[in-house]
């Protein structure tokens, strides 16, 4: 895309006569390109901006859909992104205007995991494949090949591990048919049959860390997921659980059907709808509406933060990219963040971004990453 064909786009998106396909590639360069203040002739990069916003907010509870609109055209991004700054400013590069970080260029996170056995014994998931498919006595990945020449016992039911370090993810399908999707430094215990069970007796499986699950519905038997502060109950729905042991709440986020979250702490329960959110600790539990979209961005390949505090992002990025948070003011971790930011970048490239906002800088150092005022 030229010049020329980026501003009458913009100013067909202005004027709201843009096909679905281009408000999204108009909004994707609203959402990546930095704020530019302070460099020279951008007074037109900024008006189109905030023209662009007001259309954003007025369709704001088309966002959820909007997510996956702008998933599918992500590859057309960059051409419109560039095509937009070459108009409005041929000189500009924007790596002159960041604050400028070390050459440092540490990978993002990968496909990987582990899988314990009930004997103890430890297997390395392939990087090379995106998930696991636990078939009672077979272990094989989502192509169909064996891991390694593994096989479980057909007699007994075994407790399986599958477990991913800091900057790993990985996909289960659970012998119910059950998919998870393990976020960074998580792991889920599970059976490796659930024929075995009778009428009435629950599908268990233990949680530490983060994942999404799309029960397999079996109405004879509820499926529930336990962690440190709770218990959640479901017959076959889609929701997203986030309980790391280095946050004092768990979040359970609905995206589809029904599920009932129990908490120890109150020995209370309450029930979710979709677009709702749990907010378990140990002495209360609150629900309240959400952008599931922001929830499950870590899913879709992004760190996603819907007016989050910059304490909970860099823990997000600390768990991808395997680096430890230093504050030279504790107060910087709460300001506030809207946005989302592909988790498939250098680190460098995801700190850029936030240093974009004139809000914070960073230092790295080794594998520490130093948060400053700007």
């Amino acid at each position: 895309m030229d010049k020329y064909q980026a501003k009458a786009l913009v100013d067909k998106y202005i004027e709201g006569d843009c096909s679905e396909e281009e408000m999204a590639l108009v909004e994707n360069w609203y959402l990546q390109l930095p704020y530019l203040a302070d460099a020279p002739g951008t007074g037109q990069i900024i008006a189109a901006k905030n023209n662009v916003w007001e259309k954003l907010m007025s369709r704001r509870q088309n966002k959820l859909r909007l997510y996956y609109r702008v998933a599918m055209t992500a590859a057309a991004v960059l051409i419109i992104g560039l095509g937009a700054v070459w108009f409005f400013n041929k000189s500009f590069s924007p790596e002159l205007h960041l604050a400028s970080l070390p050459a440092i260029d540490i990978a993002p996170g990968t496909n990987k995991a582990t899988l314990t056995l009930a004997d103890g014994k430890t297997i390395s998931l392939s990087g090379e494949q995106t998930g696991i498919k636990i078939k009672e006595t077979e272990l094989r990945y989502d192509d169909g090949s064996r891991v390694a020449s593994n096989s479980l016992d057909h007699v007994k039911v075994q407790m399986l591990i599958a477990a991913t370090p800091i900057g790993g993810t990985y996909r289960l399908v659970l012998p119910d048919g059950t998919a998870v999707w393990l976020n960074a430094a998580t792991s889920l215990k599970f059976p490796s049959s659930f024929k075995k069970l009778t009428e009435g007796q629950n599908r268990n499986v233990e949680l530490t860390g983060e994942a999404y699950f799309e029960v397999a519905k079996d109405n004879s038997h509820p499926f529930i997921v336990k962690t440190r502060l709770q218990e959640v109950k479901v017959l076959g729905t889609h929701f997203n659980i986030n309980s790391y042991p280095d946050d004092v709440d768990i979040k359970t986020t609905l995206l589809e059907g029904s599920v009932r979250v129990s908490s120890f702490g109150k020995k209370d329960n309450v029930f979710l709808k979709p677009n709702q959110q749990s907010i378990v600790t140990a002495n209360s539990i609150q629900v309240k509406t959400v952008d599931p979209a922001d929830v499950i961005s870590w899913k879709m390949g992004e760190f996603g933060f819907g007016g989050e505090p910059l304490r909970k992002i860099m823990k997000k990025i600390a768990r991808w990219y395997n680096v430890d948070i230093v504050y030279t003011d504790q107060s910087l971790g709460d300001k506030i963040f809207s946005g989302t930011i592909s988790k498939y970048g250098s680190i460098t490239e995801v700190l850029r971004l936030l240093e974009a906002t004139g809000e914070v800088k960073f230092k790295i150092d080794g594998r520490t990453v130093t948060v400053s005022n700007k």
